[in-house]
């Protein structure tokens, strides 16, 4: 199996300066999250949605506004991996990578403030691979990733991203429990609001996700969801840090929330 390590050496190869892994970005939403979801439900609001999924925040704007505004205001990992590398160099040309063809679309709407040039998936890094002659699985690597917690790197995952939220708005509060509610695939995501529109998840936060199983099953990905799964899951265990609170390369952002 190739590792992460071995895939953040060869896309260098490529020609970029430098990778950061995305669970960084995943970490600072949850933060954001976590102090959102807190000051909101049920105060402002009866539930409040994740913001991950762009396919899933441009459904319910297209399908249930009135809850559009129930949507957290937060960035995606994409957004504020980004906004991260744009604070350290802020002439540095940003790259997202990942499973997912409608991050394209978030990348490039105007209502959404990105500082990402542009996007490719998977599928797009394995042509170029080709096209280059790099195999990442020969590339001898001596450096462990250590840019996110183990929470992070479990939002790809359906569930991943509301877990993460409710562990650390819960370390946040000890004394309330945050209820969770998940769907993945647009059709029961659908299912769910409807739920949500009957006054039956007052007080939850939903995470939404359009591909089935999550963000793993995105259409520009490369291999199967059970070995990805089993990927992430080992990739999870390694961090050095078990959540966002722990997690030293966000330190100064940690300050400011």
């Amino acid at each position: 199996n190739t590792s992460a390590e071995q895939i953040i050496e060869a896309i260098k190869q490529l020609g970029f300066e430098d990778v950061i892994e995305v669970a960084l970005g995943a970490d600072l939403t949850t933060l954001h999250e976590a102090k959102e979801y807190l000051e909101r439900v049920p105060e402002d609001i009866p539930f409040m949605g994740t913001s991950c999924c762009f396919s899933w925040t441009l459904m319910i704007r297209n399908e249930f506004p009135e809850f559009f505004e129930q949507v957290s205001d937060s960035g995606s990992p994409m957004r504020y991996t980004a906004n991260h590398i744009k604070e350290q160099d802020p002439d540095a040309v940003v790259v997202f990578i990942g499973p997912c063809t409608s991050k394209k679309l978030e990348a490039i709407d105007t209502k959404v403030k990105s500082d990402v040039d542009f996007v490719i998936t998977f599928e797009e890094l394995m042509g170029m691979f080709v096209a280059k002659n790099v195999e990442p699985s020969e590339i001898k690597i001596e450096e462990d990733v250590e840019d996110g917690s183990a929470l992070g790197r479990g939002y790809p995952i359906a569930g991943g991203v509301a877990e993460s939220v409710k562990v650390v708005a819960e370390k946040m509060e000890p004394d309330r429990e945050i209820h969770i509610q998940g769907a993945h695939t647009l059709s029961e995501c659908m299912k769910m609001l409807k739920i949500a529109k009957a006054g039956k998840l007052d007080g939850y936060l939903l995470e939404g996700m359009a591909c089935p199983g999550g963000c793993i099953a995105g259409v520009g990905t490369v291999a199967s969801v059970n070995r990805v799964k089993k990927q992430i899951e080992k990739f999870k265990k390694d961090s050095i840090y078990k959540t966002p609170l722990e997690n030293e390369n966000i330190a100064k952002e940690r300050e400011v929330l």
